[in-house]
């Protein structure tokens, strides 16, 4: 996940939160900031959480005192490995956000910049182009294949599931909960750790 809102030494004091700069009281830099969304979009997606990883944080900007951009390498359970790259001063970006799964026999591609359409590339076969609302996706579409579509229904989509959890009683694993939170600040502790020890290998709490 790329962006390029921080790239200049002053926007954190201009447009943002004085507070994003302090360390003590932001935490992290990029890798909390994006990365973390970025990291829970792994899990989600795949189903599994990362057992160790290895990160490289940069402060690109002199004088920042936290981290605007990050590289993180991750291994999971058998032989699935993954990466991020997590970025505020990727010139050119504006909220990158994409996805690749490369398997054994097919691969996947999104982007959250072209967001209703997913890319389907099977082994010895032309890349299918996947229109929201095909395959059975429709149960998270609001408006018919063609008509665009994302970002703010995504939320109002979380917000319907947000309900029917409350009505319910029970948590699916689509909502967001305190356990993915914890999983986020694992994330970013682990990255921290790894990078002061020269991307040492470092479990996730």
């Amino acid at each position: 996940m790329t962006q390029d809102n921080l790239t200049c030494d002053d926007i954190l004091t201009k447009n943002l939160d004085t507070n994003l700069s302090i360390p003590v009281q932001s935490g992290a830099g990029a890798i909390g900031d994006i990365g973390t969304h970025a990291y829970n979009l792994a899990c989600y997606v795949t189903g599994q959480d990362a057992q160790t990883l290895s990160a490289e944080l940069n402060t690109f900007v002199q004088g920042r005192a936290v981290d605007d951009n990050a590289f993180v390498n991750l291994r999971y359970d058998g032989d699935m490995s993954g990466s991020i790259w997590a970025s505020q001063v990727a010139i050119g970006s504006k909220n990158d956000l994409s996805l690749k799964l490369v398997g054994d026999r097919a691969a996947i591609d999104w982007e959250q910049e072209n967001p209703n359409e997913l890319r389907l590339s099977k082994i010895d076969e032309p890349t299918q182009i996947i229109a929201r609302g095909q395959m059975g996706s429709d149960e998270w579409s609001r408006t018919p294949p063609g008509h665009p579509e994302g970002f703010i229904e995504a939320f109002a989509n979380l917000y319907s599931d947000v309900a029917d959890c409350l009505q319910s009683g029970q948590i699916n694993r689509i909502v967001p909960n305190i356990a993915d939170g914890l999983a986020g600040m694992s994330f970013i502790q682990a990255c921290q750790i790894s990078h002061e020890n020269d991307g040492r290998w470092t479990p996730l709490a």
